[in-house]
């Protein structure tokens, strides 16, 4: 990536997975009674709503990023996890939590490969808890069942 346009594309768009992954997270840690579970939700909540700003803040904010959130098109894995929520599942709506976070993690692999210097910086840190976040609900799963 070497334009300034292609870099606030993909600013743009972790921005809009944040986003969505934030409001996904926050649903379910409305609809759960299990308190580690809703721990767990609320702090992916607050991770995604971290990494945003941190990302608004190494991009030269613009309209078009406004834009962006405004009309969000939600990731599939998002889809499946608001229609998880709305049925009050919890076996469904932790396995769609499963398949945010690995869209996720999937998303900053890729991301991570195309960009250098501070940004690479910020973004594999990010990938980082992200990974973390992945292995967090792996372990709470098991504890769980």
């Amino acid at each position: 990536m070497t334009s300034n346009h292609q870099i606030n594309d993909t600013i743009d768009n972790l921005i809009q997975i944040n986003f969505e992954r934030m409001s996904a997270f926050d649903k379910a840690s409305q609809c759960t009674t299990n308190e580690e579970l809703k721990n767990y939700f609320e702090n992916r909540a607050d991770e995604s709503e971290r990494h945003i700003e941190e990302l608004k803040a190494v991009r030269s904010f613009s309209a078009d990023t406004g834009k962006i959130l405004q009309n969000i098109i939600l990731m599939p894995a998002c889809k499946i996890f608001d229609n998880a929520i709305y049925r009050k599942k919890i076996k469904a709506i932790v396995d769609a939590a499963r398949r945010v976070e690995k869209h996720m993690l999937d998303w900053y692999q890729k991301i991570v490969e195309g960009v250098s210097g501070e940004l690479e910086k910020l973004l594999v840190q990010q990938l980082m808890t992200v990974k973390r976040s992945q292995v967090e609900l792996s372990q709470l799963i098991d504890a769980t069942e």
